[in-house]
């Protein structure tokens, strides 16, 4: 009896182990399974649910919200914040597409901790700057392209990378992107829903749990069909693939030391400055005289563009530059030339060249300087930065050329240099 017991435990044991390695071995799981496998398995609701992105619950990210049943993770995108807003101001300006890609790519692979913490990185067009920005139609179509440039660039480092779009721009942004990127589409109105989901947008961003019920009602009423959700599930499951993959590989890589990545920036700076009219002045011979170096930016460290003249050997009417060196040392806010004083610089200087800020007064002492300087048949070269709050039509009295660049720090002077000596 005690024999036959002891045969019967045994048996029920190993039935029970042969039952859960079995249903273990059954069991689907993402990156275990294949994805046609998993799309076979997954509910008609446990698709949509997919396809619904919303912000966390502190606003600070959009998430998609997992399977757990068959490993599928939560998701997080974080807001891209790699590029300031003057190097894309820059780069808007150059029209690189070249040099946009490589800025996205190299920030993924030198700097990705700037890049994300989260899981992937999402630009939202509507605040992107190159964007919001542009202006007129061709403007549009060039931020556009060079904003798609970042993105692949980003994609191409293996950072996976989602655009937020709103419904208006789907028209404008067919074809832009490739599969492999992610587009979320800003959706308010449910009604909309099946439409962006035929148009190719990957998933909706809706309130939570609103684009689960609107897939699943427009199934319901024959507005979307089981291909075109399975085909969208698909890519959603590959990018969840793909975070998975590389936030392992991020994990284990070394942090670049950024050389490249500052050097690309400097050159979004050096191609973004323009010069927007040149009335026979540049470049400028430094034999010819000296320069009278005028404006309070000139002489900040947001510009410094009197040491970056000095490394190029040209020569400056020393009454100016005392006058301005001493006032942004003692940190004042304006500084005033005489009529007698500017004409005196007019006689002893060969050109003059002002950087406008925003300070007090700054745009009667331009047009009083371009006065006496085209008394004496002298030129004037005056340069605009971001901070800079006139526009050239303002002024009474025009100069001669007109450069605009991005107030970046000693860079920006050297950068300048480069244009009175090309």
């Amino acid at each position: 009896m005690k024999s036959f017991k002891s045969l019967l435990y045994g048996t029920a044991l190993w039935t029970v182990l042969l039952f859960l390695l079995v249903g273990c071995t059954d069991r689907m799981v993402l990156g275990e399974t294949s994805v046609s496998k998993l799309i076979k398995a997954l509910t008609v609701e446990e698709k949509a649910q997919l396809l619904e992105v919303h912000w966390n619950e502190t606003g600070t990210a959009l998430e998609i919200s997992g399977i757990e049943r068959f490993g599928i993770p939560d998701i997080s995108f974080e807001p891209f914040s790699g590029l300031d807003d003057g190097v894309l101001a820059s780069l808007g300006r150059s029209r690189n597409e070249k040099l946009a890609y490589d800025c996205g790519k190299t920030l993924v692979i030198e700097q990705p901790e700037s890049v994300t913490a989260a899981d992937a990185v999402f630009l939202d067009f509507s605040n992107f700057p190159l964007l919001s920005c542009a202006g007129d139609s061709q403007k549009t179509e060039s931020a556009l392209k060079l904003t798609s440039a970042i993105v692949h660039g980003m994609a191409d480092a293996a950072c996976p990378v989602a655009v937020l779009i709103q419904p208006d721009d789907t028209t404008s942004l067919r074809n832009v992107f490739e599969r492999r990127i992610m587009k979320i589409a800003s959706c308010y109105d449910e009604t909309q829903v099946a439409e962006l989901l035929r148009w190719g947008v990957t998933t909706i961003r809706t309130s939570k749990g609103k684009a689960t019920d609107a897939v699943c009602n427009a199934i319901d009423e024959g507005k979307l069909d089981m291909t075109t959700i399975d085909r969208h599930v698909v890519d959603v499951l590959e990018f969840m693939l793909m975070t998975r993959s590389e936030r392992q590989n991020a994990n284990g890589a070394a942090i670049g030391d950024s050389i490249h990545l500052s050097s690309l920036i400097l050159e979004c700076h050096r191609q973004g400055t323009v010069l927007l009219k040149n009335d026979g002045v540049l470049p400028l011979n430094k034999e010819d005289g000296r320069i009278a170096l005028y404006g309070l930016a000139a002489y900040s460290e947001n510009v410094d563009l009197d040491a970056a003249l000095k490394e190029r050997s040209f020569t400056f009417e020393p009454s100016v530059t005392t006058a301005y060196s001493k006032a942004v040392r003692d940190g004042d806010v304006r500084i005033e030339r005489k009529p007698f004083q500017l004409r005196a610089d007019a006689i002893s200087s060969a050109v003059a060249v002002i950087v406008a800020g925003n300070y007090p007064g700054e745009t009667e002492l331009i047009e009083e300087i371009c006065r006496a300087f085209h008394f004496k048949q002298r030129k004037v070269v005056l340069i605009m930065t971001d901070q800079t709050s006139f526009e050239v039509s303002d002024l009474d009295e025009e100069p001669d050329a007109v450069i605009y660049t991005q107030a970046i720090g000693v860079e920006c002077g050297r950068i300048l240099s480069e244009l009175f000596c090309f």
